[in-house]
């Protein structure tokens, strides 16, 4: 499969040497683990998806703004990153630091392929499958090799890719998650896998019915059968919900059916489940996991607070620094957190009203925050007649 087809994402496997002992291990498994781990598979984690979904999303949701230093200003600037991919061909601001996030996340790196932007001047930045480039260093200099149409090797430079990398032990390629963690994700597969399999093969009845004190030792065929036909009519179905049957005959029913207790569903879940909340540093409230008591805040505010500064930042900041470096000098990009950040609306007008009172805002710029016009002339005098003091009369002196 060629490079432009690994470019559109239709080939979802690394290409790695199947000469390579830790691909071996990976991909088969040892004899204790046979789980397949690869982006694909380990999206089928509820956790796991969900931990990717809430990262990049909520990254995505941030504004991704240029400035440019003026001083001890900072400017803002127009930049191919207000719009990093347009045309109908490209994506959105949003989907496009989604799917960045996305290769960060799980392959520890993104690749951008340049290529003239449609509609507008400039440079357009295409995401790259991670899977299609291989990172090399080549007398000092970073390259990067992927096989076109042909299966003909190619090698570029950063003039036409621009990488950001992901956590890394050598500075060149990001350090792989999914070989490193391989043995939680194989338990959460490995669990869901078996889960079902009970559940699809396994012996389900409500329980066994055998002779009780006193009786015989075993039912005769035909009276069993009896027996039997008798309970059912009598105690099984919902119309029979705490209705009272007789029975002529001493039996005794034994419960015949696995519960999720039994089989550990239950403990193995929470425990992968933890385990995936400190891989991607996911606070336990936002995966459901309500059993758990959270230290990252009280309040809405705090909690966004801790997940922007202890998971979000390390990803938001090393796209801003990689894509401020493609600007011009004393130029950069950064994420507003912002809105992200702020409080309750309360809160945020008791905030207003006392920067506007210590001078730090005017009227009309805490007007601008709440996305309100500025205030009328007339509005204005009615103000200030309301902020004058009022004469003291007779009467109220006396």
């Amino acid at each position: 499969m060629g490079f432009l087809d690994r470019l559109r994402g239709r080939e979802s496997f690394a290409q790695w040497s199947i000469s390579n002992p830790a691909f071996a291990e990976w991909w088969s498994g040892t004899p204790d683990d046979a789980e397949i781990i690869n982006q694909s598979t380990v999206l089928g984690i509820s956790a796991v998806l969900r931990s990717v979904q809430i990262i990049s999303t909520t990254i995505a949701g941030l504004p991704l703004r240029t400035f440019e230093r003026q001083g001890d200003d900072k400017i803002r600037q127009e930049s191919d990153f207000d719009d990093p991919w347009p045309g109908d061909d490209g994506l959105t601001p949003f989907a496009w630091t989604e799917t960045v996030l996305i290769h960060l996340l799980l392959w520890r790196k993104a690749f951008l392929w340049h290529e003239p932007a449609v509609g507008r001047p400039g440079i357009a930045y295409r995401p790259i499958l991670p899977d299609a480039i291989e990172v090399k260093r080549v007398d000092g200099r970073r390259v990067f090799e992927y096989r076109d149409g042909d299966n003909e090797l190619k090698r570029v430079g950063s003039e036409q890719i621009t990488f950001i990398p992901g956590p890394s032990l050598d500075g060149i390629d990001g350090h792989p998650l999914l070989f490193a963690a391989r043995a939680i994700f194989s338990a959460a597969l490995s669990g869901d896998r078996g889960a079902q399999a009970t559940l699809r093969r396994s012996i389900r009845l409500g329980g066994l019915v055998t002779p009780g004190d006193g009786e015989h030792d075993d039912f005769d065929p035909e009276e069993g059968a009896a027996i039997l036909e008798s309970l059912r009519q009598k105690v099984v179905g919902r119309e029979h919900s705490g209705d009272i049957a007789l029975i002529n005959r001493r039996v005794k029913l034994t419960p015949w059916a696995q519960n999720n207790q039994d089989m550990q569903w239950i403990e193995t879940r929470k425990d992968v489940l933890g385990d995936i909340e400190r891989l991607f540093g996911v606070p336990p409230h936002l995966l459901a996991d309500t059993e758990k008591q959270t230290s990252w805040g009280t309040g809405v505010a705090e909690q966004n607070l801790g997940l922007a500064r202890y998971t979000l930042r390390g990803w938001s900041d090393r796209i801003e620094q990689v894509l401020s470096r493609r600007l011009p000098a004393d130029q950069f990009c950064e994420f507003d957190y912002k809105g992200l950040l702020q409080g309750t609306p309360a809160q945020e007008i008791e905030l207003l009203i006392a920067q506007v009172d210590a001078g730090i805002l005017t009227v009309d710029e805490a007007r601008k925050i709440q996305n309100l016009p500025p205030l009328t002339p007339n509005q204005k005098a009615q103000a200030a007649l309301r902020t004058m003091p009022q004469p003291v009369t007779d009467e109220a002196a006396a």
